[in-house]
């Protein structure tokens, strides 16, 4: 059995892993969404061209009329002059294989947009027609254009269907990189369907300008990197705003007082996608979840560097100054699951122990 420091290791390993996927599913986003909405000639975004991101789009109504539909929220939406547009899903690490049927749930999901939708950020809420493109990351692109080979004639798709691969290159000139791998483009994707096939590289100080202001799409994102935008971007100002703040040392903590609506908030504000949909803004959802902002500060009780004042309403911080809040963070996360998951390994070769020693007596 590996050690403990071996276990925690092997967590933090894992957390900066799933970071990574979750800050590459977001610059795939923006800069996917940046192939049409930006235009360099005049560095502005374009007029004619709508984003979005985590929007429900209702389908057709049932014709059992006490039937409830379920809305569709996929990762990103372009819409070209209020009559075409493109539904997009990111998938960075499209599976391998399907032994556990995760590649055809994916497809499944994609079926899900291949049909009539309303709720579109258009004045009739509709557009003309709209393609489905499907977005993961060079390394496991081929594994997503094979299932699909092998499995069309099953999906059937009756509109415009791409998988577009993506990765970030961080040689050189560092810049994120799309391109065509296969599908039939409908007429959105044909304007940039010639540059697509060849790929088109975007700069990744570009993408780092939208990045600051999106950081949280509609998916959890993983608790250390959340616990890190709380710490730096909520309690670190509220800190120093105490006069004691300047003098505060390493080794000192300052207690402060933050409602977790607050923390909600700010995120709101300053991170997530709401800037792109603030002409359309009824059927975007409120990003990040309270729920989220709840699990975080819970697990700043846990590692007893809060309290709660009123219990998922407001928290005390036993606020510190942090050298690499991230790395701190991760490896705060790193000790709890691993002792999660050592306890009760420890139990088990504790019992086997017993079990031997009373049989030898």
């Amino acid at each position: 059995m590996e050690d403990f420091e071996t276990l925690i290791l092997k967590k933090q390993k894992e957390i900066y892993n799933d970071i990574d996927d979750y800050t590459d599913s977001v610059y795939a986003i923006l800069g996917f969404c940046n192939l049409w909405s930006y235009d360099k000639q005049t560095g502005t975004n374009k007029p004619n061209v709508k984003v979005f991101q985590g929007r429900r789009l209702t389908p057709p109504t049932s014709l059992n009329l006490t039937e409830t539909t379920t809305a569709v929220t996929p990762d990103l939406g372009i819409v070209v002059d209020d009559k075409d547009a493109i539904l997009g899903e990111i998938k960075k690490n499209f599976p391998k294989d399907d032994s556990n049927d995760r590649q055809k749930e994916i497809f499944e999901q994609l079926k899900q947009y291949d049909q009539q939708l309303s709720g579109w950020p258009t004045p009739t809420e509709a557009v003309n027609s709209h393609e489905l493109t499907l977005l993961v990351h060079q390394m496991t692109s081929a594994y997503a254009n094979d299932y699909f080979s092998i499995h069309k004639q099953a999906i059937n798709f009756n509109r415009p269907f791409c998988i577009v691969s993506f990765n970030r290159v961080d040689q050189g000139d560092h810049y994120f990189f799309f391109q065509l791998v296969s599908g039939n483009p409908g007429c959105s994707m044909k304007i940039n369907e010639p540059r697509l096939h060849y790929g088109i590289p975007i700069p990744m100080h570009a993408l780092l300008i939208a990045y600051s202001k999106s950081k949280i799409y509609d998916a959890m994102p993983p608790l250390a990197y959340l616990l890190n935008l709380i710490w730096e971007n909520v309690f670190t100002p509220i800190a120093a705003e105490n006069p004691k703040f300047q003098q505060l040392k390493t080794n000192s903590k300052l207690d402060i007082q933050v409602k977790v609506d607050a923390i909600v908030k700010v995120l709101q504000d300053s991170f997530s996608f709401q800037c792109w949909h603030k002409g359309y803004p009824d059927r975007q959802p409120l990003i990040p979840k309270r729920e989220w902002i709840e699990k975080a500060c819970q697990f700043f009780v846990d590692s007893q560097v809060g309290g709660w004042l009123d219990y998922n309403e407001e928290l005390q911080v036993h606020y510190r100054k942090l050298d690499k809040t991230l790395d701190h963070f991760i490896r705060l996360v790193s000790e709890s699951l691993a002792k999660k998951e050592y306890q009760p390994l420890m139990f088990e070769l504790n019992a086997h122990e017993d079990i031997i020693n009373n049989k030898q007596l």
